[in-house]
């Protein structure tokens, strides 16, 4: 028994000095060094999460791309039957609706068709917030639309949030299952863009530590 103990020790510790060292070596190399992590951003949800997936997602953005983000995004989400036009799509953070803000729209109003995206990382459901969501959207986009629950790791909202909404009238959706694949498309699609494909994939360093 004393010798099993020993053994599972050793092996144990032997992993622990593997694993210091490796996290040395990225340390050494840069690789831990991220922007997001330095100024403290780490959990902000509307400042630093909600923001950049929006800076992305809006095909009239910076990082030049044009709507070629938003394309991969409504393929990685099965919404080809949305048939929303990604080119002429307006994005908003932190859109006032009247009873409430959803954190990021996307709105083809050509076509009165959107995207919605309710973001958590560790803030909890106000009251009703999933379903007043979707009366709006009900009630504002005839053409369709899909509502979205961005969480860590893909769970369902609360009661509190629901008040009686059905399942089948939103989709949980995760960073880590989700939204990561598609920031890893993101930055193959900007291969030739440095500043936007590195910015990327510091964020994709941070969603994989927070998750």
């Amino acid at each position: 028994m004393m010798e099993n103990i020993d053994k599972l020790l050793s092996e144990l510790k032997h992993l622990v000095e593997l694993d210091n060292k490796r996290k040395e070596e990225s340390r050494k190399r840069g690789e831990n060094y991220n922007i997001f992590s330095v100024l403290k951003m780490e959990s902000a949800e509307m400042e630093t999460h909600s923001a950049f997936l929006a800076s992305l997602l809006d095909p009239n953005g910076d990082h030049g791309v044009k709507n070629a983000f938003l394309e991969e995004f409504i393929r990685s989400m099965s919404m080809e039957d949305l048939d929303i036009d990604a080119a002429n799509c307006t994005v908003s953070v932190e859109f006032y609706t009247g009873n409430g803000r959803l954190d990021i729209l996307m709105a083809d109003n050509t076509a009165h068709k959107a995207v919605i995206i309710e973001n958590k990382i560790y803030a909890g459901d106000q009251e009703a917030q999933i379903k007043r969501y979707h009366d709006y959207a009900i009630a504002n986009f005839k053409g369709g639309f899909r509502l979205f629950y961005l969480t860590l790791d893909g769970h369902c909202p609360s009661e509190k949030s629901l008040q009686g909404l059905p399942e089948t009238a939103f989709t949980c959706i995760s960073y880590r299952d989700n939204i990561l694949p598609w920031l890893e498309q993101c930055a193959q699609i900007a291969f030739n863009k440095p500043v936007v494909r590195e910015t990327i994939n510091q964020y994709i360093t941070l969603i994989r530590n927070l998750t």
